[in-house]
């Protein structure tokens, strides 16, 4: 029996009614991973998320799935209620 597999498709580009939600998550990334004192580089490559593909979130350019959303905010020990109520200064 042949398993059906989904065919990759690359992140679809923010439509312009999303931009500033997703390029404030993206901030909020940013700012976590710099917190760190990390670069995209180091950070990513324990994650299984491309390098490509978290800096495109960062940059906001890129919807990206709750999965590595909820990768990268457990590596920082944040919940996603926690990352989307805080402020960017008080993450």
């Amino acid at each position: 029996m042949a398993v059906n597999k989904t065919k990759w498709q690359p992140p679809k580009r923010v439509e312009e009614q999303d931009v500033a939600v997703i390029e404030e998550i993206g901030k909020k990334l940013e700012n976590l991973r710099e917190k760190q004192g990390l670069s995209i580089h180091a950070f990513v490559k324990d994650l299984s998320i491309s390098r490509t593909s978290y800096t495109q979130m960062e940059k906001g350019e890129i919807y990206f799935n709750l999965r590595n959303l909820l990768v990268i905010l457990k590596h920082h020990g944040l919940d996603l209620k926690k990352f989307i109520e805080t402020d960017i200064e008080n993450l």
